[in-house]
């Protein structure tokens, strides 16, 4: 099985939260992939996106990773009896809590172990429901990380990104009108997202 999931998407392997106020400007959600009850390899495609994700291998118990921005697509296979917790950050959100750049983590994963200090990925796999991870997860990063202050480099990113995706900017608009819409210049607009996401607006937009 083979396909693209949307975050609406209704399906028997996955598993949407979304995340507590404190936390909405750093995690977009979690979700859970969750093929324990299939009989058959079950396979996600990821597309292209300036997002990162955490994820935790709940069965192995010990694997803790930070995943890339995407720059093509990208088919994630899970084996029958795999299971894997993911918290999906806002774009440039990684940078506020690791030391890696854009560039270093773009189409690559890294390990988090030493990043996450005094999280219990051998406890986190014990918790018996979904719930209780995307909680027992909040509230590591409140107590290690909280408050998240983003910088109005990422605020820009942030905000471009909700008007690439604002259906009222379908139509063929140019980078240069928006930017002066908002004010700032697309050199300047640009440098912000190379510094978060890896890639430029131009990028994005498509």
């Amino acid at each position: 099985m083979s396909k693209v999931v949307f975050e609406n998407d209704c399906t028997s392997f996955l598993r949407i939260a979304w995340p507590q106020p404190a936390l909405a400007k750093l995690i977009a959600y979690y979700f859970e992939v969750d093929a324990t009850c299939s009989s058959a390899p079950v396979s996600i495609t990821g597309l292209p996106a300036v997002n990162t994700l955490i994820a935790i291998d709940l069965m192995a118990g010990k694997d803790i990773r930070l995943l890339g921005h995407l720059t093509q697509c990208i088919t994630g296979s899970y084996s029958p009896g795999s299971k894997r917790f993911y918290a999906k950050l806002h774009p440039g959100g990684f940078t506020q809590l690791f030391p890696f750049s854009p560039q270093s983590i773009q189409d690559n994963q890294v390990p988090l172990d030493r990043d996450f200090h005094r999280f219990s990925v051998a406890q986190f796999v014990t918790l018996p429901s979904f719930r209780q991870r995307v909680g027992y997860f909040e509230a590591y990063l409140i107590k290690q990380f909280y408050p998240f202050t983003a910088g109005y480099r990422q605020q820009y990113v942030d905000l471009f990104i909700h008007v690439f995706s604002n259906a009222q900017y379908c139509q063929p608009e140019g980078l240069q009108a928006l930017c002066s819409k908002h004010h700032i210049t697309y050199a300047s607009l640009r440098r912000y997202f190379i510094e978060q996401t890896g890639v430029s607006p131009s990028i994005v937009k498509r």
